[in-house]
């Protein structure tokens, strides 16, 4: 079953497409830029993930990886850390050193090292053997980039600041790594901005203002699809309320449906059931407004 509502909304659909379809791209672009252009900023705030499809994943790690090995010393590590740099980065005097240590913890008498053998060395040990090399720096260079060599931004952040990231944040680390204009423009280019000027035509009076410049008669059709006064940024009260607007549908209303009272009444009566008549139109129709009283046209 299709209601009443349902068929306004189809109807109202179609009007707005009649209006639209006035406007020249050009124009569309203009006015988009000027009302609804976001900064990068803006649409990471909105959607936070959107920013690790433009991230330079490369200059990021590489410069996150510099930054850890400039922080942290060898102290910050553990047992496995230094097992893991030890057994990648093994050399004869180190495998002397381990073997000389396992034999005496367990007393042993292998004659070959065998990588199984750190596992019996405690945190101390194994950090002392890469310490008695002065390979404190390596060690720290090694093991961050082990770390982070493969990893990318999102993997990164969210393991420091989970998943769950704002926008803000994310961008405020990340907006060296990023190129704000491709952000911007793919936004953009996933904008149906027809549409976009379309919903805003019953509310926005500069709108409102240029199709009714481009044909007067369009305030019929203004009319049809006016929203109730809202209050907010790029917005002003209803131009239906205004006396030049109601003027202006009176007069193109007579053109379209003959200038007698009869026809001036019933423009009068849509304007006032839906806009209340302004003071001065009613003064100045005032011989025509006591055709609305009668039961026909009664407000």
């Amino acid at each position: 079953m299709i209601t009443k509502f349902k068929l306004f909304e189809e109807e109202s659909d179609d009007t707005l497409r009649l209006l639209v379809d006035q406007l020249d791209s050009d124009y569309i672009d203009d006015f988009f830029e000027h009302n609804f252009k976001q900064t990068a900023e803006d649409i990471i705030e909105q959607n936070p993930k959107l920013i690790y499809d433009f991230v330079d994943d490369d200059s990021f790690v590489n410069s996150y990886i510099e930054d850890e090995i400039s922080q942290q010393g060898i102290d910050e590590f553990d047992e496995d850390d230094y097992k893991k740099y030890l057994e990648n980065n093994i050399t004869d005097n180190k495998e002397e050193k381990i073997l000389k240590i396992y034999n005496k913890k367990t007393k042993s008498s292998e004659e070959y090292y065998d990588s199984d053998m750190l596992k019996k060395l405690t945190e101390k040990q194994l950090k002392k053997i890469i310490e008695d090399d002065n390979e404190e720096e390596e060690f720290v260079s090694w093991t961050i980039h082990d770390r982070y060599d493969d990893s990318d931004a999102q993997e990164i952040l969210e393991n420091i600041y989970g998943s769950d990231i704002d926008g803000s944040t994310l961008y405020n680390i990340l907006r060296y790594y990023i190129e704000d204009e491709k952000i911007v423009e793919d936004y953009e280019n996933e904008q149906d901005k027809f549409s976009i000027i379309q919903e805003n035509i019953p509310n926005n009076k500069e709108l409102q203002e240029k199709l009714i410049e481009l044909d007067k008669a369009n305030v019929l059709l203004l009319a049809q699809v006016f929203e109730p006064k809202y209050d907010g940024p790029g917005y002003s009260s209803n131009m239906g309320e205004e006396y030049d607007f109601q003027k202006l549908y009176i007069e193109e209303y007579v053109k379209a449906n003959g200038d007698n009272r009869k026809v001036r009444a019933t423009a009068l009566k849509f304007l006032n059931d839906k806009f209340s008549l302004d003071d001065d139109i009613k003064e100045e129709f005032k011989a025509d407004l006591w055709l609305i009283t009668t039961k026909k046209y009664r407000f």
